[in-house]
């Protein structure tokens, strides 16, 4: 009979400061909802994982016919630059 399973038991390298940043890192990406969400949401705790200053996001329909892009910054410069209200 198994004893109650935790994260550690299948990754025994992680300390918990790692997995509770991880999960909370997935749980702040289920919320985005918006393009300025996802920015925020890319220069928060995402930047432990993957440091960036830009993310090019690309994509095609199902027959690849059709390539779609996303350019996602907080540099001056970009798109996605998110000025004061």
């Amino acid at each position: 009979m198994i004893d109650e399973l935790t994260v550690n038991d299948f990754l025994p390298s992680l300390s918990d400061g790692h997995v509770e940043r991880y999960f909370r890192v997935i749980r702040e990406g289920m919320a985005v909802r918006s393009h300025s969400d996802l920015l925020r949401w890319l220069q928060g705790e995402v930047q432990h994982y993957l440091p960036h200053e830009i993310m090019l996001a690309i994509w095609s329909d199902v027959g690849g016919k059709h390539l779609q892009h996303d350019l996602i910054s907080a540099l001056p410069s970009s798109l996605s630059d998110l000025k004061p209200a």
